[in-house]
């Protein structure tokens, strides 16, 4: 085989493989498939999908897949309340 079949063959995943790839668990990539726009699978095979490794990276790296969640410091830094506009606070 040469290097470039090798290559396209090493890059092809089912469904649990492109999981681990994208960092999830398989139910996980199951509701992904339900409610995002991954990319399809590249062929299907005794009624599996197959998908290209890269193609689900450049998804993801795209913002495809939901957005990440905030981290607890951040989220606070957001609670400091800031004062409204025309309210002034007394400086002691």
């Amino acid at each position: 085989m040469s290097r470039t079949r090798d290559n396209m063959l090493a890059d092809l995943v089912g469904p649990r493989e492109a999981a681990t790839a994208l960092g999830i668990d398989l139910a996980t990539w199951r509701k992904w498939r339900e409610r995002y726009d991954l990319p399809g699978p590249v062929l299907v095979l005794s009624g599996q999908g197959v998908w290209s490794r890269r193609e689900l990276l450049r998804w993801r790296e795209r913002g495809g897949g939901p957005r990440p969640r905030r981290s607890p410091e951040h989220a606070a830094e957001s609670e400091v309340q800031k004062p409204k506009r025309g309210h002034l606070r007394a400086v002691e």
